[in-house]
């Protein structure tokens, strides 16, 4: 008797934990991105991915996405650098602005990268793990609720606040374009 007593509030209190999980609010966004990097860290069961790009919207949603830094994906092209830090030597992450449409290297990691995206360049993409946080003033404070977990694919796919669409000119090489 006892033991059944003691498995029904295990199990309730577990269903608690999960729904706290989703319907998780902070304060600020340094706790927002630090509980969303640590649970990405643990959904990671293969070690693969190392870094976290962390980018607000002007729709006031917050993404943190974990991937790895040899790819970087096709829209990361358009964000400039606002701050990297590297985390236990072999981990980043990486705050990104919106910039100009001129494609750019990842000065952060040193390095040039593959681009994936579901656009012909390299690997199509079928998941993308992270987080992501809508940005609200409830009684004069702010908040970040945790409004999605896991696979965000389709959701970074769709925000227009988001996503810059890549638009590759057709111009002949020998067109005065690239004449100096």
């Amino acid at each position: 008797m006892i033991k059944g007593i003691l498995l029904l509030l295990m199990v309730l209190l577990s269903c608690d934990n999960i729904d706290n999980k989703q319907g998780k609010e902070f304060s600020e966004k340094s706790e927002a991105v630090n509980f969303a990097m640590s649970s990405l860290k643990k959904l990671d069961t293969s070690g693969i991915y190392d870094l976290y790009y962390v980018i607000e919207t002007e729709d006031n949603s917050l993404y943190v996405i974990n991937t790895r830094k040899d790819d970087r994906l096709l829209f990361m092209y358009f964000y400039d650098t606002i701050d990297c830090e590297a985390i236990e030597g072999n981990e980043y992450v990486i705050y990104l602005n919106r910039s100009s449409s001129n494609p750019q290297k990842d000065t952060c990691v040193e390095k040039n990268f593959n681009v994936i995206f579901s656009s012909g360049e390299g690997e199509a993409l079928t998941e993308l793990n992270g987080m992501i946080f809508k940005k609200t003033m409830k009684k004069n404070i702010l908040n970040y609720s945790l409004i999605k977990e896991g696979n965000i694919l389709s959701e970074v796919s769709k925000d227009p606040y988001l996503i810059i669409e890549e638009i590759i000119e057709d111009v002949p090489i020998d067109s005065d374009k690239y004449r100096k």
